[in-house]
């Protein structure tokens, strides 16, 4: 049977017991098109390498294959032989990932806000170290006004412009902006997945150990623009109550109740929406709520002049943070708060009661066993906490 690519990523990524056989089996497939990626100099270019060079077996292929071409026999040999150790073999690839500062760069950032905003740590850390990528993204073309420092491209201006492209997951635009076709996948690298709990320093140690950055930091470099006046709004109590998933979504009725009891202690909450998800909860002024729909470059300013910050565990949350406005995110259990807690300004995470056995049951139940009162509680905690932000 002649197993897939797919499979054996699968089987790296969820099967510990056969990682090595897995990685193996990717070493020999990638083994086919490594050839030509050799370069002279003993340092693999990125933009050459083939597709399956984005994962672990491609790594060692590569970091194997590197080198003089009259030790490519021998180290082709080796390749078909990897040590049982082979995490070591992994990290050492690192060295023959470093990239030159006049190489065209571009950064496909995610979809998802929160993922591009923890893309953005990488991007500011590659700008600190003297590179001038370009990045591509809905996020960053809103958030313009606040990454002033960022290039910020439109993909169909620059088909097969660059010599290297950085990207967490694979992407048929990302393929087109690369000169090769080929791209540097970041969700493929061992450092994503840890030993570092937290998403922003998993991108941090990519920064250090893959790229080989020296001057490196956990800030995305979000700044102000100008005419934002933080806290310009004492007292609001900005209310997200939505996301992109809606199994991480708190009930409509909770927090309804929650902005009644941040009324009752003189503050004044108000619901934020994306715009395709005001109609679901326009009624919601009829009772006294304010809600606004806004495009993202109109919500950071809003969250900005805001004094707090409460929402699901969503992209929102993440941009709060970015601002560093206090930023109180609800999570279903603790285990994805470790990883995907907001990372930059204060915050304080609240979870459900902790009388589930499985992280299955919690994912299930977690919106019943997380109180209106649990919630509140966490809020104050966060208002007694230091209100300055932790990285600017």
């Amino acid at each position: 049977m002649v197993r897939s690519e797919r499979a054996d990523r699968e089987c790296y990524q969820n099967a510990p017991g056969a990682k090595s056989l897995a990685l193996n089996s990717l070493a020999r497939r990638a083994a086919g098109q490594a050839e030509s990626a050799v370069a002279t100099s003993g340092t693999v270019y990125l933009s050459a390498l083939p597709t399956c060079l984005c994962g672990a077996g491609g790594i060692w292929a590569a970091r194997t294959l590197s080198g003089p071409p009259q030790t490519t026999k021998a180290r082709y040999k080796a390749l078909l032989e990897p040590p049982g150790d082979w995490q070591p073999a992994l990290r050492s690839f690192t060295s023959s990932m470093k990239i030159q500062t006049n190489n065209s760069i571009a950064v496909v950032l995610p979809p998802p806000i929160g993922d591009s905003l923890i893309g953005m740590v990488l991007v500011n850390n590659l700008v600190r170290n003297g590179y001038q990528p370009v990045v591509f993204g809905w996020v960053a073309e809103q958030l313009a006004d606040w990454f002033p420092w960022v290039r910020v491209g439109r993909a169909d201006e620059y088909a097969g412009a660059f010599e290297v492209v950085i990207e967490l997951r694979p992407t048929a635009q990302g393929s087109a902006l690369a000169r090769s076709g080929k791209t540097l996948c970041l969700a493929d690298l061992p450092a994503y997945h840890g030993p570092k709990q937290h998403m922003v320093d998993r991108i941090v140690d990519i920064a250090v150990t893959t790229f080989q950055l020296q001057d490196v930091t956990r800030s995305n470099g979000l700044t102000l623009p100008p005419g934002v006046v933080r806290r310009a709004a004492a007292n609001r109590v900005v209310i997200h109550p939505t996301g992109s998933h809606p199994e991480k979504m708190w009930s409509r009725p909770k927090f309804l109740a929650l902005a009644r009891s941040l009324e009752r202690l003189g503050l004044k909450p108000s619901f934020l929406v994306a715009p395709n998800e005001f109609d679901a909860w326009r009624g919601i002024s009829a009772h006294g709520h304010e809600v606004n729909a806004l495009d993202l470059g109109d919500v950071a300013r809003w969250i900005a002049e805001s004094d707090w910050f409460i929402g699901n565990d969503s992209g929102l949350g993440h941009l709060a943070s970015s601002i560093g406005v206090p930023t109180l995110t609800l999570f279903m259990r603790r285990g994805l708060a470790r990883s995907w807690r907001p990372g930059w300004g204060p915050g304080e995470i609240v979870l459900p009661l902790n009388v589930v056995p499985s992280g299955k049951l919690k994912e299930r139940l977690w919106k019943q066993l997380l109180t209106v009162r649990r919630v509140m509680s966490g809020f104050q905690v966060l208002r007694k906490s230091n209100p300055t932000a932790l990285f600017r």
